[in-house]
């Protein structure tokens, strides 16, 4: 049996507070345990006829219930592979530095187990979903 091959395109938000800290987020996906208690940067899939704007306004307030302004594109576009028993997944990312201008970061969206604010340097990027370090060293948050 082959396997499926598919492709996803999202955006993630590079969100930094007044203490020099990243807004991270727990992934809660228990049927896919190599993504299941991750952390990862914020964000989500693109919808049809979104743009990238758009869709990380979107994200950010269904996934941590805060309104964004985007400040600036990250000059990185990332992809990594998801290998599934049935599907493998290639997923493109691009991400934005955003300031959250409403709300308070807490988990609004099932897929979000908790979100926490964290000195970059202190990341633990064995415990972080692929492609969340390529984006903090794009966004000159962290030196690689």
């Amino acid at each position: 049996m082959t396997k499926r091959k598919q492709q996803a395109f999202g955006v993630v938000g590079v969100i930094v507070n007044g203490k020099g800290e990243v807004l991270l987020t727990k992934r809660h996906e228990p049927r896919n345990p190599d993504v299941h208690h991750k952390w990862q940067l914020p964000g989500g899939g693109i919808e049809f006829g979104e743009n990238t704007e758009e869709t990380i306004i979107r994200e950010l307030i269904e996934e941590i219930g805060c309104r964004v302004k985007i400040i600036k594109l990250i000059p990185y576009i990332g992809t990594a592979i998801f290998h599934r028993p049935k599907t493998d997944t290639q997923v493109t990312l691009i991400g934005y530095v955003v300031k959250i201008i409403s709300g308070k970061p807490r988990p609004t969206h099932y897929e979000t187990a908790e979100v926490k604010w964290i000195k970059p340097e202190k990341i633990d990027l064995t415990e972080c979903l692929k492609l969340t370090q390529e984006f903090l060293v794009a966004g000159k948050l962290l030196k690689r």
